[in-house]
């Protein structure tokens, strides 16, 4: 199967299943429970961004074939 989808699954659920709980036990209101979820989500998004722009670099620099490059190009000193 899909890896990222049910990764995606994943986290929906587990946070659907905090925010159930921690409404249940009185420990947040529904608004207050949205609202930390929605700066969870913020705080994730510069790791999301700096993730997706490693795989792309990554990808990139294979297609270039950078290592290739790199190490004729430093094979005289190294």
């Amino acid at each position: 199967s899909d890896s990222f989808a049910v990764l995606a699954w994943a986290a929906f659920l587990g946070s659907i299943t905090a925010i159930v709980l921690a409404i249940s036990q009185r420990l947040l209101s529904l608004n207050d429970a949205i609202d930390a979820w929605v700066k969870g989500i913020r705080s994730m998004v510069m790791a999301v961004l700096i993730l997706v722009s490693a795989w792309a670099i990554g990808s990139i620099c294979h297609d270039l074939y950078t290592a290739d490059y790199v190490i004729n190009l430093t094979e005289k000193f190294l």
